[in-house]
């Protein structure tokens, strides 16, 4: 079976096994913080993506959000699973959650998918073949410059990093069009790479929840950064805990950039 295809697949029934859970009276534990929430529906999906991914791809050891990683880090090409993105959402019924599965090789993801379930809405990209919907391709925004932008964030577990972020809201927020945050960081760069949103941003976010999302926001003809001084490895992201990240259309790409990693933003005023 071809890598897509499986990756479809699971995804497909991950997401699946989600929605028919959404509505029922879950029992939530925290990682963590009281930020951080957990149920089984996130283990149950993950033990779904394991059960398709080892059948169709036994020699692809993973790394996932709920289960850490599974192999040795000489491994040059692994998968990258989160099961359920907007634990949140799901936890309150909100249906805005999704499935995020990548394919890491030398470092870099070469394809992602990203399942909204509560949509029936899949993005998808291969490296080389561009973006889609469904069967449909895409691409990002056109919109030229940061005035008037769509821009989405999500806010960090850590209270430290959420008090940051508040910051770089407040003073985005006076040139945007609006910011929403909508709790999931794949659906939020699903959507950078749609063109619903011309950028995406966060302080706080772990390998699994960007992996898709960059991939496919890049074949989306948009530009993606771990925010570092050097383009970072994603093989060395899995030693991290926590990354920033910015995905964006081309053209705003370079001023979301400028500001995000600007410490003191009362200079930009001045600048």
């Amino acid at each position: 079976m071809e890598l897509l295809e499986g990756a479809k697949i699971a995804s497909y029934a991950a997401g699946k096994f989600l929605l028919s859970h959404l509505y029922e009276i879950k029992k939530v534990k925290t990682k963590s913080n009281a930020f951080d929430l957990v149920t089984r529906f996130d283990k149950g999906a993950e033990d779904i993506f394991f059960a398709y991914l080892e059948r169709y791809f036994p020699d692809i050891p993973f790394f996932s959000e709920e289960s850490g990683k599974s192999w040795t880090e000489e491994k040059n090409r692994f998968w990258v699973i989160d099961p359920l993105d907007g634990t949140t959402n799901y936890v309150k019924g909100i249906p805005m959650f999704t499935t995020s599965l990548a394919l890491v090789e030398d470092g870099r993801p070469v394809l992602g998918v990203i399942y909204d379930p509560a949509r029936d809405e899949m993005f998808w990209a291969e490296e080389g073949k561009g973006a889609y919907l469904n069967d449909s391709p895409i691409r990002v925004s056109s919109h030229a410059e940061l005035l008037g932008a769509m821009l989405s964030t999500t806010f960090s577990h850590e209270p430290v990093l959420r008090e940051k972020n508040s910051k770089y809201f407040q003073y985005l927020y006076r040139y945007a069009q609006s910011i929403r945050a909508i709790g999931t960081s794949a659906l939020s760069l699903a959507y950078v790479a749609s063109g619903r949103v011309d950028a995406y941003w966060t302080f706080s976010v772990s390998l699994w929840d960007i992996a898709a999302g960059a991939i496919i926001v890049k074949e989306a003809k948009g530009r993606y950064s771990t925010l570092s001084v050097k383009e970072r490895d994603f093989l060395e992201l899995t030693r991290e805990e926590t990354i920033s990240f910015l995905g964006a259309n081309s053209n705003i790409f370079p001023s979301m950039t400028y500001v995000l990693l600007t410490d003191n933003l009362e200079e930009l005023d001045h600048s």
